[in-house]
């Protein structure tokens, strides 16, 4: 019998109880029919059925009982009437409800007595006890009843069930009743129902059938439900649906309403379709994210889950902690490793077979994708974890981390020291040595550095410091202390954590024991300083006072005597050979050279080209002595770009190439690589090479200083990149404008403020090509405004800014013929030095200057535009 919805306010007293007699009356009257012409009639049991009732002093012929069990079931007619009784036709309503009585003469005759009616508020429990234990008695075989949605039976039900489950005479009867768990509150009537039977029950230990247990339902496995949705697909081979399946069951866990239920959100997302083209179901589910429909119940599943996982043999329950400790699908054999303990282990065909149970239950499933067995549910992985004691677990998964360590043996394997240190960091525990954990999670921040997981390497840096403070041995273990404070020094300035990156720089200044163990701290200071003021000229006096703390002793303000005696002494270091003889040099870690690079970035930004040189010629002849460090490359290409800024072409490219060569050693540090090449591309190559080439070298540095956290850097070579499409005369339309909207929204997050400005002007430039303007060569439109904007601005940056935006304004003059415009835009930018780092932004300035002062030579009084134009 099944309860409805509605049916405690809508249907009768008793309804799904009404069906179920009425299905078992049936039953038996079917027996009777089929074994007429074979059994004899004592065999009868239709017939046995009756002649017990009619025997029965409650509900026998005549009684009271007899009287209330046809009124309220008139379904038992023809087992309890001695006549062969004839149903009368009435509504279902009438037939379930004891107010209406039957229509038959005889059986209102019978009733006559009705004042003999049994009074009690339980007759009918009662008297349906009795006609139930008559017929389970009566039947060769035992008597199962089953009543669905029992969240929505009526009070009446409730009382009768209750009455019947408590009752231990009652042999020879499987009562399955099914409700859902989520729609049943603590006070509901089922949940009073329940405790009540089992406390009564419980009470009866004669005998172990008189027991009742509760089944949790949690779904069904994957490969059923992948079974049913082909099915419903019309494909003969489950597999043809993994990715469906996958979609489906991560939002339901294999409940087969939710199934139903998802199955129609994706028709209606038309994520799945009938395609009228080849007559057959498709779908398209990439990247789709259904409903979590277990959103609501996550609590129940869970405790079901892991009530489920409880009951496995311990093999299995050691499989599934370990594939829940271990995200990734694993093989028999890794398996195996995972799972052996110095008492306890397995052999791979014993791994299989847990593999297949567990699978069978539900647990796992094959993953096409992942090759592999992997669990099916996050709620599975959840649970799974919670099975074990916390000491239990804890000794577990130490064992894990053990094994994992002794796998990691290639780099194909890392991933197992990445979870290993995770694992070992979340145990909360003195059985773990504090000391070797700091060294462990060093060891692997330098691989996921390494491979550019910053977040990961602060994550472990992080970690370890702590636990150097918890463990009381900060500073007490100098050296590994040291190591790990310079680490993330480094780790928060890549991240652009610069409070943290202070903050660490300032404990390596106070406890640093020398100068040389000070020396990152003092680097990267400066380069924090310089990320938020973006001073220049002041961060390279701080730098070079710095580097003479070590003994280099670097002027301010080199004289002409002074650079003479210095390229001599650079003459000597390279044993008068050209600077491409730097490039047999072996590459070593020499950390001073990256305050020399630094510095020297600073002095080229702030146009100190003498001392930049000096710098420069110091860094290589310590090179030579010592060996290059992995950001020499970088001093290499600084130093040709100053040259090339002075003109000095063919020496610019030697040492260009020479630091493209070496920046081929140090490709495992692809910060210092991606920067070496982002400034010998923009401020060498170019000056020799196509534009076009050098935009596709250009936009690849910026994706991997992007990577490694260098934001100036990145953004550096993104700017240099568009300058190489303008010059190059490629294709402006709404593809670049949407790449530099992109561009300023990384600056934005990044603060970079400067660079974000001349984006700005850049799309500005490109929109009043592409649009009808009234003024198409002035600057006031959504991406920029160049009134607004520099009021905004002031020093350095003014400056900047005033050269790019009169260089943009420029162009668009001279290609929309405005004459006036173009002898304002050229008297500004006259009194700029016609040199630039960026040799396309340069050209395009002097190429736009030369053809606007030619424009005008025709004009009166034109004559310094015609000696600009020549010059």
């Amino acid at each position: 019998g099944k309860y409805t919805k509605n049916s405690a306010v809508t249907s009768a007293p008793f309804s799904a109880i009404a069906e179920v007699l009425e299905r078992l009356v049936s039953d038996l009257s079917a027996r009777n029919v089929n074994a007429r012409e074979k059994i004899p009639r004592h065999h009868d049991l239709c017939s046995k059925v009756r002649n017990k009732i009619q025997k029965s002093k409650l509900i026998g012929s005549g009684t009271a009982g007899h009287c209330i069990l046809r009124a309220t079931f008139p379904a038992l007619d023809p087992i309890i009437d001695s006549r062969n009784y004839v149903l009368p036709k009435q509504s279902s309503k009438e037939r379930c409800d004891p107010s209406v009585p039957p229509t038959d003469n005889t059986f209102t005759q019978e009733c006559s007595f009705s004042s003999q009616i049994h009074s009690r508020s339980n007759a009918i429990q009662e008297y349906t006890y009795e006609i139930l234990s008559i017929i389970s008695e009566t039947l060769d075989h035992p008597l199962v009843l089953f009543l669905d949605d029992l969240q929505w039976a009526d009070e009446a039900s409730i009382r009768m069930i209750s009455f019947l489950l408590s009752s231990t005479k009652l042999n020879r009867i499987m009562f399955i009743g099914a409700y859902r768990s989520n729609e049943i509150s603590s006070d509901h009537p089922l949940k009073s129902l329940i405790e009540r039977v089992t406390e009564k029950r419980s009470g009866n230990a004669t005998s172990s059938l008189n027991t009742m247990e509760i089944i949790e339902l949690i779904g069904l496995t994957p490969e059923a439900i992948a079974i049913f949705i082909a099915e419903c697909v019309k494909k003969d081979n489950a597999d043809g649906v993994a990715d469906l399946v996958y979609v489906v069951y991560q939002a339901t866990m294999g409940n087969m309403l939710f199934v139903k239920q998802a199955l129609n959100e994706l028709v209606r997302k038309n994520a799945l379709f009938y395609d009228v083209m080849s007559f057959e179901w498709a779908w398209d589910v990439t990247g789709l994210e259904l409903e979590n429909y277990l959103s609501n119940q996550m609590d129940i599943y869970l405790e079901v889950t892991k009530s489920k996982i409880k009951d496995f043999p311990a093999g299995v329950q050691r499989l599934l902690i370990v594939m829940a400790v271990v995200p990734n699908a694993l093989d028999v054999s890794m398996l195996k490793a995972l799972m052996d303990k110095k008492l306890d282990t397995f052999q791979e065909s014993t791994i299989l077979k847990l593999l297949k149970v567990a699978t069978n239950e539900g647990m796992l499933m094959f993953s096409a994708n992942e090759k592999g067995h992997v669990l099916s549910h996050d709620i599975v992985r959840q649970a799974s974890l919670q099975i074990e004691p916390k000491a239990d677990m804890e000794n577990l998964l130490i064992n894990i981390s053990d094994a994992l360590l002794i796998q990691a043996k290639s780099r194909e394997m890392e991933w197992c020291r990445f979870l290993a240190v995770d694992i070992l960091n979340s145990i909360a525990s003195n059985k773990i040595n504090r000391v070797d954990l700091v060294k462990l999670n060093l060891e692997v921040s330098k691989v996921a550095r390494r491979e550019v997981n910053l977040g990961k390497e602060n994550e472990m840096l992080q970690i370890a410091q702590t636990l150097l403070t918890v463990s009381g041995m900060c500073w007490i273990d100098y050296h590994l202390t040291l190591e790990v404070y310079n680490a993330l020094i480094l780790s928060c300035y890549s991240l652009g954590d610069f409070d943290r990156a202070n903050a660490a720089i300032d404990e390596v200044i106070k406890h640093g024991k020398s100068s040389e163990d000070k020396l990152a701290a003092y680097s990267y200071q400066l380069f924090c300083k310089c990320d938020h003021t973006r001073d220049y000229r002041t961060i390279t006096e701080e730098g070079v006072r710095i580097l003479n703390k070590y003994g280099y002793a670097v002027p301010l303000s080199p004289t002409k005597a002074y650079m003479i005696k210095e390229q001599a002494k650079l003459k000597i270091s390279l044993g008068s050979c050209s600077y491409s003889c730097l490039i047999n040099l072996q590459v070593t870690h020499e950390p001073i050279i990256l305050l020399f690079v630094h510095v020297m970035r600073c002095a080229l930004f702030s146009s100190q080209e003498r001392l930049l040189k000096i710098l420069a010629w110091k860094a290589i002849s310590f090179a030579a002595r010592k060996g290059v460090d992995k950001s020499f490359p970088v001093v290499l290409a600084t130093l040709g770009a100053s040259f090339a800024k002075e003109g000095k072409v063919k020496t610019a490219h030697v040492v260009g190439n020479t630091a493209l060569a070496l920046s081929e050693k140090i490709q495992d540090d692809k910060e210092m690589y991606a920067l070496a090449r982002m400034m010998t591309y923009s401020s060498i190559i170019s000056q020799l090479h196509s534009f076009r080439s050098v935009s596709h070298h250009l936009l690849q540095c910026h994706e991997d200083l992007k990577v490694t956290g260098n934001n100036e850097g990145a953004l550096g070579s993104m700017l240099n990149h568009f300058h190489a499409i303008f010059a190059g005369g490629l294709e402006l339309g709404p593809r670049l404008e949407s790449k530099l909207r992109v561009a300023e929204e990384i600056c934005q997050d990044k603060t970079s403020y400067s660079f974000m400005i001349t984006f700005q002007m850049l799309r500005q430039f490109a929109f009043n090509l592409r649009k009808s303007t009234e003024r198409p060569t002035e600057f006031e439109g959504g991406a920029f405004n160049i009134k607004e904007r520099l009021k905004e601005m002031s020093g350095e940056n003014h400056y900047m800014a005033l050269r790019d935006s009169s260089s943009y304004q420029l162009q668009l003059a001279f290609i929309f013929r405005d004459e006036n415009k173009m002898a304002a835009m050229l008297s500004i930018l006259s009194r700029y030095p016609l040199i630039d780092q960026s040799v396309a932004r340069l050209h395009n300035r002097l190429c736009f200057m030369g053809f606007a002062a030619i424009t005008l030579c025709r004009r009166k009084g034109s004559q310094k535009f015609h000696k600009m134009g020549q010059y």
